[in-house]
């Protein structure tokens, strides 16, 4: 990957005259560059295998306010364009600066535990619905629609002061704006996740081992450069989530292993 960003870099500043966008590359440094793909679409196949997480390392510091699930400030590789004739820069880099076209810019993993009346809600929204009636569809769709749902009431209980119980009700349309962008005529505060698992996974910002909370978003089974399961933390070590095939939420523990990426969309 370290040959390939050499290149981004190259491409950006000599070829396509973007020196705003490419300048930010540069500026930011290749690790930061790195931190963004790995943490939207998981690691480059390409990277050595890291570690599996181990939360004893990272302690959740609950003194400091919690941060919101993404900052305002738009994120620099955005406007990334690469040169589409260029065998060099790998199928990694191409999606993963597709992915940054709508994912928020990372500021370092988040340390505190979520609390509040959205992340309360929607762990009790996940676990009202394990085991409960099945959904309409199985599978990956299942799982997608399970989180857009849940996060939209959850994150909508932080405006009204009431978690509605009542998710049957889809979440709206995405914005095309990106992760829990909203239109304006939508309810203000209300997260709307895209349709998709892969592209859920854009959104929010990571969160530390130590810091899983009650409605933070899990992601992992990464392929092709994208999530392929996405659950809703009920706490620190448990989810609930549809399994392939499924179609009505269950209950099990967060798994522990080295690409799995825990998100946040919630604010406190």
């Amino acid at each position: 990957m370290m040959f390939a960003l050499g290149v981004l870099g190259v491409v950006c500043v000599c070829c396509l005259g973007l020196t705003s966008a490419c300048g930010n590359v540069i500026s930011n440094g290749i690790q930061d560059f790195q931190d963004q793909c790995d943490t939207a679409i998981g690691q480059d196949p390409a990277a050595p295998k890291p570690a599996a997480p181990d939360s004893a390392d990272e302690p959740a510091d609950t003194d400091e306010p919690v941060a919101t699930s993404a900052p305002l400030t738009a994120n620099p590789y955005a406007e990334l364009v690469l040169d589409p004739n260029d065998d060099s820069i790998s199928p990694y880099i191409r999606d993963c600066a597709s992915a940054m076209k709508t994912a928020p810019h990372q500021q370092g993993m988040l340390r505190t535990v979520n609390t509040g009346i959205a992340a309360d809600c929607a762990g009790q929204l996940a676990l009202q619905q394990a085991g409960g009636a099945s959904g309409s569809a199985g599978g990956a769709q299942a799982q997608a629609d399970f989180a857009r749902n849940v996060i939209y009431w959850a994150s909508s209980a932080a405006v009204t002061g009431r978690c509605d119980p009542t998710v049957g009700a889809a979440a709206p349309e995405p914005s095309k704006r990106g992760c829990g962008a909203l239109d304006p005529d939508q309810q203000p505060g209300a997260v709307v996740l895209p349709l998709g698992v892969k592209e859920q996974g854009y959104c929010g910002q990571r969160v530390a081992p130590a810091a899983v909370s009650a409605g933070d978003l899990v992601f992992w089974d990464y392929r092709a450069h994208g999530a392929t399961r996405v659950g809703i933390a009920v706490d620190a070590t448990q989810m609930v989530t549809v399994e392939p095939g499924g179609a009505t939420p269950v209950r099990q523990l967060i798994p522990l292993d080295e690409q799995v990426r825990v998100k946040r969309v919630l604010s406190s």
